[in-house]
C-alpha cells in the first residue's frame, strides 16, 4: 500500500528492496508512472478519485540488453526534451533516435506521456538519490539542492527547455505534477522530519512552496540571462539557506 502516491525514493530508483514503510526520500509520482529499479520495471496502476498511487505491479527483466535498450530510449527521450520541449516530442522521433520500432516504446512505457514522465523522473533521480548519511531534513534539502544546481549548470539547455515547457503548461499538465507538486510534497516531507533545527510553529506547506518557488526562481534568472552561471550556485544556495533560516528557532 502506497500512501498519498509517496513512493520510497531510493528503494525504486537504486537497487534495495522495494519498501514502502520507510518514509525516507519519498517522490510522489502520477499515475502509471514507470519506474527503473535494476532490471525491474515497477508500473504503479492503481489510482483512486484523487490520483493517489495504491498499488504496484512489478515486471522483472533478467536481460542487461533489455535494461540497456531501456536506457537508449530514455536517453533518446532527453535529448528530443532539450530539443524541442516536452509538448513537441513524438513518439516516432524517439524511435527514430533510439534506434527502435514504435510498439517497442508503447510496450515498454505505455503512452508517450508516461515515456517523458519516466525520462525526467531518472534526471530527478540524480539530485534525490541522497547518501544514507546525510539525515532527512534541513540537510537533505540542501544537498538535494546542490545536486540539482550542477544537473542544471552540466545541461543549461535541458534545464532551460524544462523551464520553458513548465511554465507554457497548463495547471493540470503532467510536467506540473512531476516538477512541482511533487518537488513541494517532497520538500514538505524533509522539513517534517527535521527533528532539531525546525521551529515547532512553522507552516512547514506555505515553506515547503516557498523552497520550491525560489529554486525555479533562481532557474528562471539564469536562463533569463539574469544571473550569470559563476553566480547561480552561491545565490540560489544563499536563498535556499535564508528560508531555512526563518524557520528555525535558532
Amino acid at each position: 500500500m502506497i500512501e498519498e502516491a509517496q513512493v520510497v525514493y531510493n528503494s525504486i530508483y537504486r537497487r534495495a528492496p522495494l519498501h514502502a514503510e520507510n518514509p525516507r526520500y519519498c517522490l510522489t509520482v502520477p499515475a502509471s508512472f514507470t519506474l527503473r529499479c535494476k532490471f525491474t520495471v515497477y508500473v504503479l496502476n492503481t489510482v483512486t478519485d484523487e490520483g493517489n498511487i495504491m498499488s504496484i505491479a512489478a515486471r522483472s527483466y533478467n536481460s542487461p540488453m533489455i535494461a540497456q535498450r531501456r536506457e537508449a530510449m530514455l536517453a533518446a527521450t532527453r535529448e528530443l526534451l532539450t530539443e524541442q520541449g516536452f509538448d513537441c516530442v513524438t513518439m516516432n522521433a524517439v524511435a527514430e533516435r533510439a534506434g527502435v520500432v514504435k510498439k517497442t516504446l508503447y510496450n515498454t512505457f505505455g503512452s508517450k506521456d508516461e515515456l517523458l514522465l519516466a525520462a525526467i523522473g531518472e534526471v530527478i533521480a540524480d539530485y534525490r538519490d541522497l547518501s544514507p548519511s546525510i539525515a532527512p531534513g534541513f540537510a537533505s534539502i540542501r544537498a538535494s539542492r546542490l545536486a540539482a544546481i550542477d544537473q542544471v549548470l552540466t545541461n543549461p539547455a535541458y534545464a532551460r527547455a524544462m523551464t520553458i515547457s513548465l511554465m507554457q503548461a497548463d495547471n493540470d499538465h503532467p510536467l506540473v505534477a512531476m516538477l512541482m507538486r511533487d518537488a513541494v510534497r517532497f520538500t514538505r516531507a524533509q522539513l517534517a522530519a527535521e527533528t532539531t533545527l525546525l521551529a515547532t510553529d512553522t507552516d512547514t506547506d506555505a515553506l515547503a512552496k516557498q523552497i520550491v518557488a525560489q529554486s525555479w526562481g533562481m532557474i528562471v534568472l539564469l536562463t533569463k540571462g539574469i544571473v550569470e552561471p559563476e553566480q547561480f550556485r552561491s545565490q540560489s544556495m544563499a536563498g535556499l539557506d535564508h528560508l531555512l533560516k526563518t524557520a528555525s528557532h535558532f
